[in-house]
């Protein structure tokens, strides 16, 4: 058998929540990118590695707010995850059920979020080809050379990891601001290092400024990678702009709390307004190179970050959330 469908990934920073967004703008649910990474958490959230790895930005618990993710949005999914950092060969025998579940939803009309076809960011399954054993995917950097991928290739890529996000079918009793108020909450969970990261190297929350300034005040004799830096700046930027656009939007629903989250709101604005110029510092996908000259003003710009970041939190804890 075979099946395809006519989607296209939308672009962003945030690759989980373009592919997510991609999915559900296909099934008819639109939603701007600020409501998806306001109700997802990850606009209140910011991870750092130690060397400012792009890949420190992965490190949640995937298998608890993926999901979590999609009944915010009003629906209830199919997932798969299944991981084999040992290499032992076990997921192989988890392949079939991976395949079937993603073929299955596409036969249903349905894309699915994978991860990690060519590189460690998420992209979409959107056709299939049983007799050449392929996936038609459409990734975050749409080549035409990667238009593909073999059923033995997934979770073979770079990471051993195998991934599957269906968004299944709609929440029968949805609501909408009940999933505002616990996304909400997640701003201060996360801060408290209330949340999982799965990776001594990478820290979050209250932590994760500090653990980047270090990184910047020990460089050249600690490594600070440029395509991190590019990566964060764009990527913490954009959520952080869309958790001012949602603690606006909440503000409109709860106006016991309005003066709070519109106060958090300004804090999370100027802290992207730092994260842009950041940017411009090191601009994507490569950053342009590092030196001490960069890395100076680039700890000026994080320090500025870091004090908006922790002025919002302040507001979001008096919100009572």
């Amino acid at each position: 058998m075979k099946a395809k469908l006519n989607v296209q990934m939308k672009p962003a920073a945030d690759t989980f929540c373009a592919a997510v967004k991609s999915m559900l703008d296909f099934l008819g649910d639109e939603h701007p990118l600020w409501e998806i990474e306001g109700l997802s958490g990850y606009a209140f959230r910011i991870l750092v590695h130690r060397e400012a790895c792009p890949s420190g930005t992965h490190h949640t618990n995937w298998k608890k707010l993926h999901p979590r993710t999609l009944r915010r949005l009003g629906w209830e999914p199919r997932f798969a995850l299944h991981f084999d950092w040992d290499r032992a060969g076990s997921l192989a025998s988890r392949r079939p059920e991976v395949i079937e579940l993603i073929n299955s939803s596409i036969d249903d009309g349905r894309p699915v979020t994978v991860y990690d076809l060519y590189v460690p960011e998420w992209a979409m399954a959107t056709g299939y080809n049983d007799a050449e054993r392929k996936l038609q995917v459409e990734t975050f950097l749409n080549l035409a050379h990667w238009k593909t991928v073999p059923y033995d290739k997934l979770g073979d890529f770079n990471l051993p990891v195998l991934y599957a996000l269906d968004a299944g079918k709609r929440l029968e009793n949805y609501d909408r601001e009940a999933a505002y108020r616990e996304a909400l909450s997640v701003a201060n969970q996360h801060y408290n290092l209330q949340e999982y990261t799965w990776r001594p190297t990478v820290h979050d929350g209250k932590d994760a400024y500090d653990q980047w300034l270090s990184t910047l005040k020990e460089y050249p004799n600690r490594t600070c990678m440029p395509e991190g830096m590019a990566d964060y700046s764009a990527k913490f930027g954009e959520w952080r702009t869309s958790a001012s656009r949602f603690c606006r939007e909440a503000a409109k629903m709860f106006p016991d709390i309005k003066t709070h989250l519109e106060a958090a709101a300004h804090d999370f604005g100027e802290e992207a307004k730092a994260f842009g110029s950041l940017a411009k510092l090191f601009p994507a996908p490569g950053g342009g190179g590092i030196d001490k000259a960069k890395v100076a003003h680039a700890l000026i710009l994080v320090q500025k970050a870091q004090a908006y970041y922790n002025a919002a939190i302040a507001n979001m804890r008096s919100a009572r959330l």
